[in-house]
């Protein structure tokens, strides 16, 4: 198994649902509830190949995945750094690509 990859017909037999929450929590977070809570939802990459015909539309160049991503997806995991050292020019790459698509 490639790591965090679920081969698709073991899907259906997942239990995504979230465990029970800690007691602890409570007295952690007090405090008022939030009304508009923000919620993040993405994915650790953007650049799968398998998701051609699925996520991104038929015939998607590699190089344009990420602007179909963000038509479905608010965040993605930043793991790169856990791989490379990235210096200021990456980074600075980066933010230019983020800024286009800020909400």
């Amino acid at each position: 198994m490639e790591f965090g990859r679920v081969d698709e017909s073991e899907l259906n037999s997942i239990d995504f649902s979230l465990p029970a929450e800690p007691l602890f929590n409570k007295q952690v977070l007090k405090g008022r509830p939030v009304k508009h809570p923000k919620v993040y939802i993405g994915c650790a990459k953007w650049g799968r190949t398998e998701w051609v015909g699925k996520i991104y539309p038929l015939k998607t160049k590699e190089k344009d995945f990420l602007d179909h991503y963000v038509q479905h997806y608010n965040c993605i995991e930043l793991n790169a750094t856990h791989y490379k050292i990235y210096g200021a020019t990456g980074i600075g790459r980066w933010a230019l690509r983020r800024s286009a698509y800020a909400l």
